[in-house]
């Protein structure tokens, strides 16, 4: 597979609202285009991986787990100095899946 993919677990706070996400397994391919290593994240949380990335990519993924409807976009990961074009989808309850095909540096 030449496209980067996860699975995750979305995170939610006291009140039901997603707060985090935690890495379940991720490809190598998800390494090439991240350079995050499966051994370093596998079984972090994303605030423990990427800590000063902000809440924009949790809000993306806690919709999709909470509406079960897929989403493609482009997002800009400011820890990583990448734009990232995703596909997410509800993979399982409280799971969501992510494949990532395009990533190009910030100018």
């Amino acid at each position: 597979m030449t496209e980067g993919f996860a699975i995750h677990e979305i995170i939610f706070d006291e009140h039901g609202q997603p707060c985090d996400y935690r890495f379940l397994d991720i490809n190598p391919a998800f390494e090439r285009l991240t350079g995050l290593q499966r051994e370093s994240v596998v079984g972090k949380t994303y605030r423990q991986v990427l800590p000063n990335e902000g809440d924009s990519w949790v809000n993306v993924y806690g919709n999709v787990v909470l509406t079960g409807e897929p989403v493609q976009f482009e997002n800009y990961s400011p820890s990583l100095n990448r734009y990232y074009e995703v596909f997410a989808y509800r993979y399982a309850p409280n799971q969501f899946a992510v494949s990532s095909w395009t990533s190009r540096i910030s100018r």
